[in-house]
């Protein structure tokens, strides 16, 4: 995008429409991009790097590009740097490093090339923190142009809990210049000796791209600007943490800002008259202090903004449909990741010659949904994004107002069934992973064709089961050949995955969850006994990998382990499937209310809610975000590899103590520089509460779910929307091998320290990658919260009674009940807590 022709306006909401109507792709709304806050900062100084007159030497790192100079095209001067490549590396591709073990090529790169400067001193650049370069992009035929600016500080470390030094630029419009700009702040860089420029070759579009490219560099320069907020808690002055897509009528309506001196805040409505005064809450605990405004009680549909002191916010809506919008722009996100479709502006239809084979078959697996910034496809990415896309046509197919976001709905799920019926084998195997990152040239039989062996993975094929079972329900409108073709594949699935496990002693959680679901939509379709002995079994393993005692006396429980084997509780630092437990259990508990084991369902989604996530939020206060993960000492020194170890123990340190030998994190903990981003985790464990909130009716765990989403979209530091084109302050995204989708969602908020999070302007893999698992648990969760006409279960209650004991510390016995039966009772512990809810007070290592 030119960043030098964007202007910054005042950007105002509208009434939501709910004709839903509008074409895919969605168009991006610009004037709310971050990129246009960047374009109109003050350049308060600046110091000339490179004007491009051959003062400084560009050198050729690597790769099969041309660099010289040329006297086309200038910003001033007379010449600018020109950097001329062929976008597909034909000696890359067909070396044997690149070769999969079956004989193609890999997936991998199309190849790469590189060019930069290299200081013979090292520069001091610490007094500016933006990079400011012209780049001219050739006409071209290509939909996409990319690049990536990287700066390397002599003597930095970088490691696992250091900034990147690099970003991508992309999103430029071919036949005019473009002034790119990249803050630096976060980075070290008082000893600067390297700058470099450098494109990943992704191929290109055969049918409408073309080969080459050519882009003209002028004007290196540092300045110095007021710099975005992207690290701590803190809210900075001027500025609010508030849902920018707006409130719901029946919300709790909660925002933020710094701390100040004025007792009250205003609501104002699009006159700019006061509507509304509330009390302003000053809060300080160990993040910080703040200024809370609460109009929970304020329910009249319309526009309106925050007053407080003299700042005001920018407008959000009060309306019951707020959710609709986001949902949308998530189905054109879905949309435009198609692999095998033409997609208007992105690409035509790809990867032709991708093919998956078991035994002597094999055939092309193109199709479903491309998996993130890349080309690459998983089956269960594609299937939790059918069924999510399932279950939202369920919240909104009986509204007469919403047929279009319905249809919408409908079609693009069944976009998603269509591969899982294709991508199938025999004896229960599928492509499980396929890795592709270039444009291919879609002939089957050339250099760059990808060829990948089936797998049978038996906690996918009982989610595909399970995702199979519901269409065969929602599309009931299909022809009978159709609909016979959904339910054999769902039973033979299932059939497929309920043999390996022998007779299932022991499941991953994985495993147990996505059985139980299977088999109970099995049961619930065809009273077949099997299927519910199956989903109870199941039901039992799933339980079993819960934690349900308060080890060493910590106050929290609830989390689970890998499997009903329980080695490891669950770390995600990267994906994440915990919806896959609270499913399940909502699941059994509502197709068999009279079972003896319901009790036995329902209290882990209590302890999960209460002793968990409610409680682990309390560390993240008062912004609440959900916990990652409930850590063990043990297990950070039991890590084989000495690098992981010494970094996995800075970050467990840095986490809240709950004593000697665990510790509770809100962000994860990352293994290495490049797997971070907790968008997709938080997410995640977003949906489970959705999921036991709603089996409960437990009206303060939907409000926190409802304060997880208002994070992603605005209710958080640095005043910027996670998804892209929806809200306000949108980032750039890593998104290199298509373009910024409106719609999507990162891999998500990094932490560097302190357990903080850190949300800087760097676009890099992978935490501002776009990925389809945050969206899938977006979806998810955004439909359970948006449920009406939920079923009611009978009111339980969770105990926790204390009594005094002969030692120093307080024995407590923790259970639960359920009126006319008998309670569920755990065995007392030993409470010596170093992490006291009741005084939010938290002791850190």
């Amino acid at each position: 995008m030119p960043l030098a022709l964007l202007s910054c306006e005042n950007s105002k909401q509208e009434q939501i429409n709910t004709s839903f109507d509008r074409e895919f792709p969605l168009k991006t709304p610009i004037e709310n991009a971050l990129l246009t806050k960047w374009a109109d900062k003050e350049v308060k100084d600046s110091l000339l790097i490179d004007d491009m007159e051959g003062k400084i030497e560009w050198k050729k790192n690597n790769g099969i590009a041309t660099l010289q100079y040329t006297n086309e095209h200038a910003i001033d001067g007379k010449q600018a740097l020109r950097y001329h490549t062929s976008l597909r590396d034909t000696t890359h591709i067909m070396s044997p490093g690149n070769c999969s073990p079956w004989g193609s090529f890999g997936g991998q790169q199309g190849g790469g090339a590189s060019f930069g400067i290299t200081f013979d001193e090292p520069q001091d650049w610490s007094k500016y923190n933006r990079i400011s370069i012209w780049v001219y992009i050739h006409p071209s035929a290509n939909p996409n142009h990319h690049f990536f600016l990287e700066v390397i500080n002599e003597g930095t470390d970088y490691n696992t809990v250091t900034p990147r030094k690099d970003t991508v630029v992309q999103d430029l419009e071919a036949g005019c210049w473009h002034n790119v700009v990249w803050e630096i702040t976060n980075m070290e860089r008082d000893k600067v000796k390297h700058f470099n420029i450098f494109q990943t070759l992704i191929g290109y579009d055969n049918m409408i791209g073309e080969e080459y490219v050519t882009y003209d560099f002028d004007r290196l320069q540092l300045q110095q600007v007021d710099a975005d907020n992207y690290e701590g808690w803190a809210v900075p002055e001027a500025q609010f943490a508030f849902s920018h897509i707006g409130y719901r009528p029946q919300d709790l309506k909660q925002a933020l800002t710094a701390a100040g001196s004025e007792d009250h805040f205003q609501l104002l409505d699009e006159n700019n008259q006061v509507v509304y005064t509330g009390v302003a809450q000053h809060i300080e605990n160990k993040n910080g202090t703040f200024t809370q405004m609460d109009f929970s009680d304020f329910q009249k549909p319309g526009i309106y903004r925050l007053k407080y002191a003299s700042t005001v916010s920018k407008s959000f809506p009060i309306d019951k449909n707020i959710w609709l919008e986001p949902m949308f722009s998530g189905i054109n996100f879905y949309f435009c990741q198609r692999c095998g479709y033409d997609v208007p502006g992105i690409h035509s239809v790809c990867h032709k010659d991708w093919f998956g084979f078991y035994g002597d078959e094999k055939k092309s697996i193109n199709g479903g949904w491309h998996d993130a910034g890349d080309f690459s496809q998983g089956y269960y990415r594609t299937a939790i994004g059918a069924y999510v896309l399932m279950r939202n046509l369920q919240v909104v197919q009986n509204n007469p107002t919403l047929v279009n976001l319905a249809a919408k709905l409908k079609d693009e799920a069944m976009w998603g069934i269509k591969w899982l019926l294709k991508n199938r084998f025999a004896d229960g195997h599928h492509i499980s992973w396929a890795r592709q990152r270039i444009y291919s040239d879609n002939k089957a039989g050339t250099i760059d064709d990808v060829v990948i062996k089936a797998q049978n993975i038996p906690w996918e094929n009982f989610l595909g089961a399970a995702v199979l079972a519901m269409a065969y329900e929602i599309y009931s409108d299909l022809n009978a050949e159709n609909l016979q073709e959904i339910q054999a594949v769902a039973l033979d699935n299932w059939e497929q995955a309920y043999k390996s496990g022998g007779k299932w002693k022991h499941a991953s959680y994985q495993e147990a969850a996505w059985g139980a679901i299977a088999s109970t939509l099995f049961y619930q379709k065809t009273q077949n006994e099997k299927y519910k002995e199956a989903a109870i079994r199941f039901g039992q393993l799933l339980v079993s990998c819960q934690e349900q005692f308060f080890q060493e006396g910590i106050s929290i429980t609830g989390y689970f382990f890998t499997s009903s084997e329980r080695h490891h509780p669950i770390y995600n630092n990267h994906g994440a499937f915990n919806e896959a437990p609270m499913l399940a259990l909502r699941t059994l508990c509502q197709a068999f209310p009279n079972e003896a084991d319901w009790i036995n369902w329902y209290s882990p989604a209590a302890i999960y809610c209460d002793y968990f996530m409610k409680r682990g939020s309390e560390i993240a206060a008062p912004f609440n975000l959900v916990p990652n993960a409930v850590y063990r000492r043990a297990d950070m020194l039991d890590t084989r590899n000495e690098y992981n170890r010494k970094y996995n123990l800075i970050q467990y340190n840095d986490g809240t103590a709950l004593n000697e030998n665990y510790a509770i994190r809100t962000f994860p903990i990352w293994e290495g520089e490049l797997f971070h981003g907790g968008t997709s985790c938080h997410l995640s464990s977003s949906w489970a509460l959705a999921e036991a909130s709603r089996l409960r009716n437990d009206e303060t765990g939907m409000q926190l779910v409802g304060k997880q989403l208002e994070w992603t979209f605005g209710r958080n530091p640095f005043d910027q929307t996670l998804m892209y084109g929806v809200g306000y302050n949108f980032t750039p995204q890593f998104a290199y091998c298509t373009k910024n989708i409106v719609g999507s969602l990162p891999v998500g908020m990094d932490c560097m320290k302190n357990d903080e999070p850190y949300w800087h302007g760097s676009a890099y893999a992978t935490s501002k990658e776009m990925w389809i698992a945050p969206v899938n648990r977006f979806m998810g969760t955004v439909a359970t919260y948006m449920e009406t006409n939920v079923p009611v279960n009978e009111e339980l209650s969770v105990k926790v009674e204390k009594k005094e004991s002969k030692k120093s510390s307080s024995e407590s016995c923790f259970g639960i009940e359920r009126k006319g039966k008998t309670p569920l009772g755990y065995p007392s512990f030993q409470c010596n807590n170093r992490f006291c809810i009741a005084g939010s007070k938290f002791d850190r290592r």
